[in-house]
């Protein structure tokens, strides 16, 4: 791939070709993109909405930011395109909440791409993530979070009071051996 001119995002109002070509494949099929993004000299703040509760750390003007979320709906099958576009007003219900999927998912993916910016470049964000603590913590977090699941949901299992015990018992035996 050959080097991008850099360009500052805040004189940017479309996104460039190559970073929309690897938005689509990433969308379409999960390809990663950070590195298009490093080539192109991103900063995770040219991924920050204007318009949004951090706006004051954008760097991305209004046009390009409304470009790179249309670029991820080009992503998507003509069905959710479809969808997407209609008024919210003329879906039934269940579309209705399907398109509120659809949205959130678009910004999950420009999220996801600030995020892994943000990572690099940012020596800040690691503090307080999940990402200090230690592996033990994070698997007794991840029990503890199948736990409550669990507790909510008594139809789960067919004996579910025999999962609750032998999750209980679980618990005992790695703390034990912590």
């Amino acid at each position: 791939m050959t080097k991008a001119k850099l360009v500052t995002t805040s004189a940017l109002t479309q996104v460039e070709p190559v970073l929309k070509d690897a938005i689509i494949a990433k969308v379409k099929s999960g390809v990663s993109l950070i590195q298009t993004l490093r080539e192109l000299g991103k900063s995770y703040t040219d991924l920050i909405s204007p318009n949004g509760p951090n706006k004051a750390l954008s760097t991305c003007t209004p046009e390009y930011f409304q470009s790179l979320k249309d670029t991820v709906v080009l992503g998507w099958t003509e069905e959710r395109q479809a969808l997407f576009n209609t008024p919210t007003k003329d879906l039934e219900p269940v579309d209705k909440l399907t398109k509120k999927t659809l949205q959130q998912d678009q910004n999950s993916v420009i999220g996801d791409m600030k995020d892994q910016l943000e990572k690099e470049q940012n020596p800040e964000y690691k503090k307080g993530r999940s990402e200090d603590r230690s592996p033990l913590e994070l698997f007794m977090s991840d029990l503890d979070k199948a736990q409550k699941r669990l507790g909510d949901n008594e139809e789960m299992f067919t004996h579910h009071d025999q999962v609750v015990i032998a999750m209980e018992e679980l618990f005992n035996t790695i703390e034990r051996s912590a």
